[in-house]
């Protein structure tokens, strides 16, 4: 009867982390919303990564303007330029997420690893591949 107790709260609690995670991920999309688009209208249309990217079992966000939508000005983010956007990663620390790191970039892909490899690209078209340190995220080269 304990096992069954114990598993249940161990449910219990990790139901309400990802509710907890899924509460912070809106919070944040909304406030990149309300910076990047004139009287914060608009959305995003895609641009949003979530999942592990440190390689500890926590889901990450990583959130790029050039997916956010603006109904208003020019339709697209305030933090885009000719050929890139701001590219804001967030770790999950014990249940949250807190901004590590700010790349002007577009995303490309995300390898499918336990620590994956993030694919950017820069300025001119050029690709890079990102990688969690254990305390931020490196470049790697090409």
């Amino acid at each position: 009867m304990r096992w069954a107790l114990a598993i249940s709260l161990m449910l219990t609690s990790a139901a309400q982390a990802q509710s907890d995670i899924a509460s912070q991920v809106d919070a944040i999309l909304q406030g990149h919303v309300a910076e990047g688009c004139t009287n914060g209208a608009g959305a995003f249309q895609s641009g949003v990564y979530q999942r592990d990217l440190t390689g500890d079992g926590l889901t990450d966000l990583i959130v790029d303007h050039g997916g956010i939508n603006c109904t208003q000005g020019f339709g697209r983010s305030g933090f885009c330029g000719a050929q890139v956007c701001s590219v804001i990663f967030y770790v999950n620390q014990g249940g949250s997420l807190t901004e590590v790191q700010e790349i002007l970039a577009i995303v490309g892909e995300i390898s499918d690893t336990p620590l994956p490899l993030i694919g950017l690209h820069g300025h001119g078209g050029g690709r890079n591949f990102w990688r969690w340190n254990g305390v931020e995220f490196v470049n790697i080269g090409e």
